[in-house]
This record gives C-alpha cells, structure tokens and sequence, in this order.
C-alpha cells in the first residue's frame, strides 16, 4: 500500500522527470546547429563531389540491403508469433523452420503462409455454424 509519505518524495523529486525531454530538446538543436554548418560548406572540388557521389550510392545499396533483411527476419517472426497465437508453440516451431528454409528462394510461398493463416484465424474467430462451415472448406 502506498503511503502519503511515500507521495512526497515523488513529489519531490519531480524535476528528475524533465531531465531527458529537456536533454533530448537539446540534443536536437545541437543537431540542427552542427547540420547546418556542415552543409554552408562547399562541397569541395569535382574529383571530391564524384567520390562523395559514389560513397553515397555504394551506402544506400547497402542500407537497401539492409532493410530487405530486416523487413525478411520481421515478417518470420510475424508469422511465427501469428501461428503460435493461433495453434501451438509445436506449429509455431514448424513454421519457424520452414520460414527459415525456404525465404531465400525465388516464389518463395510467403502468400501462400498468409492465406493459410488468414484461414485459420477466420476458422478459429467464428462461431460454429453455418459461416464455420464454409471457414473450414477455405
């Protein structure tokens, strides 16, 4: 149980709570002040412009490379949480597996995992009857 006295050494100790926003605040202005004295700057000779012009593209292929793989390992662990929350930690583990093997290859059936999750949730949200029927023939 919380005490009254308790509530005043929060109280207290209040402005703690402002320390980040305020660092934060300031870290962006500070930012914002070092951007714009670097771009005042020429951007130098032309033999320097096209080297910078290649180490930005050679950097931008590798953070598109990047975010494939990212958004890769994301949508398997999307899917393996979907099918745990749906059937069990056993089909969790399979879908795991069979993610991990077969991501890489050309038509890979990422499709065809979504149709099957989408019908077993369908299956599992309504309720028996009739529209259960035609979720279990989907």
């Amino acid at each position: 149980m919380l005490v009254l006295a308790d509530l005043s050494t929060i109280v207290d100790q209040a402005w703690v709570w402002f320390v980040a926003p305020v660092g934060a605040i300031l870290a962006l202005l500070a930012a914002l002040l070092f951007s714009r004295a670097v771009m005042s700057h020429s951007e130098g000779e032309p033999e320097m412009i096209e080297i910078a012009r290649a180490v930005r593209t050679g950097a931008m292929a590798y953070l598109k490379r990047q975010y494939r793989v990212v958004a890769m390992v994301f949508f398997v662990l999307l899917v393996t949480f979907g099918v745990y929350r749906l059937l069990d930690w056993r089909y969790a583990l399979l879908a795991l597996v069979a993610l991990v093997f077969c991501h890489r290859e050309p038509g890979a059936p990422f499709l065809v995992w979504l149709s099957l999750l989408g019908a077993m949730a369908v299956r599992r949200a309504v309720p028996e009857g009739r529209l259960a029927s035609l979720a279990r023939i989907w």
